[in-house]
């Protein structure tokens, strides 16, 4: 096998890998969304990744992804917040003041 093919092979397998883990970064995020929601008694509507990029977490370089989810709190008005994820941890989420009734 030729050198050129071995490290085609291997950034194949790279790129597939990141795939699966941002992957499973999102249905992280869309289950911590679906928990915020039902903790908090809200309507979760939807989850959507707003940025994807490579930053230091705890002094590694890790995925981060930002995320906006909206939901209701009076099944009338549509509210949204956002979170961030480092890896699979959630870092930050920030939800501004919503009407309640």
């Amino acid at each position: 096998m030729e050198l050129t093919n071995v490290i085609l092979l291997l950034l194949l397998v790279a790129t597939a890998w990141q795939f699966w883990h941002i992957r499973e970064m999102n249905e992280l995020a869309n289950r911590f969304a679906a928990h915020y929601c039902k903790k908090h008694a809200l309507q979760l509507i939807s989850v959507a990744r707003e940025s994807t990029r490579i930053r230091l977490f705890k002094g590694k370089p890790a995925w981060y992804c930002r995320f906006r989810f909206e939901f209701s709190a009076n099944r009338e008005a549509l509210n949204s917040g956002t979170f961030e994820m480092h890896s699979k941890t959630v870092t930050a989420i920030d939800v501004p003041a919503y009407p309640i009734n």
